[in-house]
């Protein structure tokens, strides 16, 4: 005897694995798209860090000091964005080079990121 209906336990058990299916893809795309956001954070940390030693790189050597590098701050529209930012700029001198490190911490009300750290060295220019 042939059987051309689906019994209902059969019904259910289908439907359960595409529940269960469902919930997996949902949380993949939600812990998918709150990596993004993390990434673009990050992203966005290592270009401002990267802007301040090329603003570095256009100071001359003697104006490059300590001072300089506690004048340095996050424009107003950064600290709208993230308002408890931190910007953090050390210049040591180190013989006829000047050590460059910049560490920029973007924190705000929907994310917290490690600090980014970049770190150049600075001598003077040749002849």
């Amino acid at each position: 005897m042939k059987r051309r209906a689906f019994l209902i336990t059969e019904m259910l058990i289908t439907l359960g694995v595409l529940v269960v299916a469902a919930g997996l893809v949902a949380q993949i795309a939600t812990w998918s798209i709150q990596q993004k956001h993390a990434l673009e954070v990050r992203q966005q940390t290592t270009l401002l860090a990267s802007n301040v030693l090329e603003e570095a790189r256009l100071v001359p050597m003697e104006d490059l000091t300590p001072s300089w590098g506690q004048a340095q701050s996050l424009s107003a529209e950064m600290l709208a964005r993230w308002p408890q930012s931190t910007l953090t700029v050390s210049i040591t001198p180190a013989g006829p080079l000047k050590k460059v490190s910049v560490t920029l911490s973007l924190k705000g009300v929907d994310t917290v990121n490690r600090p980014v750290t970049l770190t150049a060295w600075f001598g003077p220019e040749a002849p």
